[in-house]
């Protein structure tokens, strides 16, 4: 018998000492009576143990504490569990345990003798809980502070949790919209509810991206715009368990763009009416101003050395006149259809548009002496009828504000990767820099009809042009040097 007794302790002690829990046996008057390894390592700084209070080693109190097990509550009770820190030498917390408590009572009298603590270290999941804590308390700020509207759906229990102000959302007082998912479908405008709920199912069956625009009714009926988007999460099998959205009320941007729309609209129905106005102004205008200058002409030509020199000057102006009133409601026509009508893109060579303005010119050139060259000219992506007619401007300007010197204007291209830079050059006589802006808008002169003809218009319908082609224009000159002008066209289309 003794023997058995000696195994049967034995065999206690090192069951009692494997244990990884922490185990520790008080007294009646919590003195501490054994303790395994486990609690030693974790309380290396109070061995020994023996005599100690428990409340003194494991909570760092002079006293019992609310966290230690009552005597009063193991005579009535089975056992006691409570969460307690677990405090380091200088009663500085270091981490979480669960306690276990349980009376130890006499074989013969059954009165409580002591108390035996089974402790668990559950520092890592007190870490784990207070980490989701305050990263739950972040969403909840962070979703405060945003326009969105975040959502979480759980698939396996069709649960469906909001964080933010969906109710002001819709237009319910605060906690009165239903969180499920039933109440979002029904949400949904009809006529958007199949195509919202078949993206979502291909987005979970498939992987497609989730993404929709759909309108939703508000609780006073009106309608709202939302933008939902999402992601699902699966598990380690690739199974649907949850997904997380968000939602944007996009109503004010849609009204916006409707708004826009309408606006485009009408804007366009009016570029229409504008533009057959301007057609039959313009026509309507030139032919009482032909019959005007035709008359007037004849007047001239039949009554020349009858009437006196006042009057022959006076029939100069009125046919002057007409031919300026003329030419000035021409290029009016020309400036409001640059950069209005559609373009036909084709490969143009530049060279070849060149080379034909100047055939056009040709007579203009003559008559001024004028030589025009060209070189390193590719072949892009333009509209070549307008690339013609800003050649003629650009050229016909340079070689109309010419110097002493005959007229020289060379015409060349350079890539610069993203664009061609094409440079008109003359040896005119320059402009001052306080005019490269103003020079290209309608009816800018820098001289008067006495020094130089035209209306103002060519490098403003040029322009136009440039624009139209996705490019730039602009001018780098000195006065008596010459000016150069550069326009930029894309390299592909």
């Amino acid at each position: 018998m003794e023997e058995a007794l000696v195994n049967s302790e034995r065999f206690l002690s090192n069951v009692f000492e494997s244990i990884q829990d922490g185990i520790s046996v008080l007294d009646i008057d919590m003195n501490i009576l054994m303790v395994n390894q486990t609690m030693e390592r974790w309380y290396a700084h109070a061995v020994p143990f023996t005599g100690k209070k428990c409340f003194e080693v494991y909570h760092g109190a002079a006293q019992p504490c609310q966290v230690c097990p009552t005597i009063q509550t193991l005579k009535t009770a089975e056992s006691a569990v409570e969460v307690v820190p677990m405090t380091g030498k200088d009663g500085i917390r270091i981490g979480w345990n669960e306690l276990y408590s349980f009376p130890l009572t006499d074989m013969v009298t059954g009165e409580l003798t002591g108390v035996i603590e089974f402790v668990r270290d559950i520092s890592e999941k007190k870490h784990a809980e207070e980490a989701l804590r305050e990263s739950e308390e972040r969403f909840r700020v962070a979703s405060q502070s945003i326009t969105d509207v975040v959502w979480e759906w759980d698939l396996a229990t069709g649960g469906l949790k909001w964080f933010g102000d969906i109710d002001g959302l819709l237009g319910y007082a605060p906690g009165e919209f239903p969180r499920t998912i039933e109440a979002w479908e029904e949400l949904i405008d009809p006529e958007d509810h199949n195509r919202a709920m078949t993206a979502l199912d291909r987005h979970i069956t498939e992987g497609y991206p989730y993404e929709e625009e759909y309108r939703v009714c508000r609780k006073d009926g009106g309608i709202s715009y939302w933008q939902d988007r999402g992601t699902v999460i699966r598990d380690t099998e690739g199974k649907a368990v949850r997904m997380f959205g968000a939602v944007t009320d996009i109503t004010k941007r849609k009204e916006a763009e409707e708004g826009l729309k309408r606006k485009t609209e009408e804007l366009q129905r009016t570029n229409k009416e504008l533009e057959h106005f301007a057609y039959v102004a313009s026509h309507d205008l030139r032919e009482p101003l032909r019959k005007i200058s035709n008359f007037t002409e004849l007047l001239a030509d039949r009554y020349r050395g009858q009437l006196d020199e006042k009057a022959d000057k006076y029939i100069w102006f009125v046919v002057d006149g007409a031919k300026r009133m003329d030419r000035l409601i021409e290029d009016l026509l020309a400036y409001s259809r640059a950069g209005r009508a559609e373009l036909i893109w084709e490969a143009t060579s530049a060279e070849q548009v060149v080379r034909l303005a100047v055939s056009d010119l040709e007579k203009f050139l003559e008559e001024n002496s004028a030589e025009v060259t060209y070189s390193d000219l590719p072949i892009i992506q333009a509209n070549p009828v307008q690339l013609g007619q800003l050649m003629r401007n650009l050229i016909q300007n340079a070689v109309k504000f010419r110097g002493e010197d005959s007229p020289h204007v060379h015409v060349s291209a350079r890539n610069t990767g993203n664009e061609w830079v094409f440079s008109v050059i003359d040896n005119g006589i320059g402009i001052d820099p306080e005019h490269w802006e103003r020079i290209f808008g309608i009816f800018q002169r820098l001289h008067t009809r006495s020094e130089q003809t035209g209306t103002g218009i060519g490098l403003a319908i040029s322009k136009k042009i440039v624009e139209h082609h996705g490019g730039r224009i602009w001018v780098e000159s000195e006065p008596g040097k010459g000016s150069t002008f550069h326009f930029t066209l894309p390299v592909a289309r």
